[in-house]
């Protein structure tokens, strides 16, 4: 039913079959595993009527690819003595299986009343075991103020006792979290080995401080008081441009040397959020870490609480 096969079978009947075709998408749609590749390409030669080229000089291929440094980091387990993230994890288990042994009737046409707690649930559950309890506490707030949207707009019986289920439990999930630390601030004993590697990571990129190195003659900010506008027509300032290229480079720091630009991937949305809030709240605590500016951003092509 491939639009592709469709395009083919045109081709067929033709007298006389092109033998360049132009598309503008590409073929192999989606994930491929290794193992499947070469059985997808000879199915892929054999619809479209043609014979695949691929690249196997790899040394050629290093010149139209990027040369990244990757460097893997082994963060180990994590151990809470407190015993909080076992709890967790066992009451997020048993409130999954409760709901998966519930025996519904479902029809075709009708919703799943427990569609939306399993998601729910799953999502609280990765953000525990890949962020920690800190995190899980903070996911938890966030799903209850969800839940009570669909609990409000919520017509059907039998999923309104589903949703008021899981707003129970995430309660029960923020008041175990309550008795172990202050919701108030951050607590890294909380938080998984991967989070503390993470944040020692961004303490590295720290930029110099600005203030030593400040100097009217050489930095002049435009957000400070005493900032100097050397030119009153757009003429002048070409000018002023002009002199400043032709002078030699000061060998003064930049205000902005080893800024870090960079971008976590997370599998779920969730995730992402609840980890930008944690390193902004890592960032009011530790002064190596203010001068961070993080935000967050999710897919949307597909259901809002499903991965990605």
């Amino acid at each position: 039913d491939h639009p592709y096969r469709e395009i083919m079978k045109l081709c067929e009947n033709c007298p006389s079959c092109p033998r360049i075709l132009g598309l503008t998408a590409s073929i192999l749609n989606g994930k491929c595993d290794p193992e499947e590749l070469e059985e997808k390409i000879q199915k892929l030669e054999k619809i479209l009527k043609s014979n695949a080229e691929t690249a196997t000089d790899l040394v050629v291929l290093d010149r139209y690819t990027s040369q990244p440094c990757e460097i893997v980091v082994d963060c180990g387990p994590f151990t809470d003595r407190s015993g909080l993230y076992e709890r967790l994890l066992m009451e997020l288990e048993e409130a999954l299986n409760f709901i998966n042994d519930c025996n519904i009737s479902v029809h075709s046409k009708e919703r799943d009343s427990t569609l939306i707690s399993k998601q729910i649930l799953s999502d609280c559950r990765a953000v525990l075991v890949v962020l920690g309890p800190w995190c899980a506490d903070k996911v938890a707030g966030m799903m209850v103020r969800e839940l009570q949207k669909h609990i409000k707009h919520e017509q059907e019986e039998l999923h309104r006792k589903f949703l008021l289920f899981t707003d129970t439990f995430l309660r029960k999930i923020h008041a175990l979290c309550e008795e172990h630390f202050s919701p108030a601030s951050l607590d890294l004993k909380f938080v998984t080995p991967k989070v503390i590697k993470l944040l020692e990571i961004l303490r590295k990129y720290k930029p110099y401080e600005r203030q030593q190195f400040e100097s009217v003659e050489w930095y002049n900010n435009r957000n400070q008081d005493n900032y100097v506008s050397w030119s009153d027509s757009e003429d002048d300032e070409e000018d002023e441009e002009i002199e400043e290229k032709e002078k030699p480079e000061t060998n003064f720091p930049s205000p902005f040397t080893n800024i870090l630009c960079g971008i976590i991937f997370v599998e779920r949305r969730y995730t992402a959020v609840v980890l930008n809030r944690l390193i902004k709240e890592a960032g009011k605590q530790d002064p190596e870490l203010a001068y961070i500016s993080s935000n967050f951003i999710t897919g949307h092509g597909i259901g809002k609480n499903q991965p990605r």
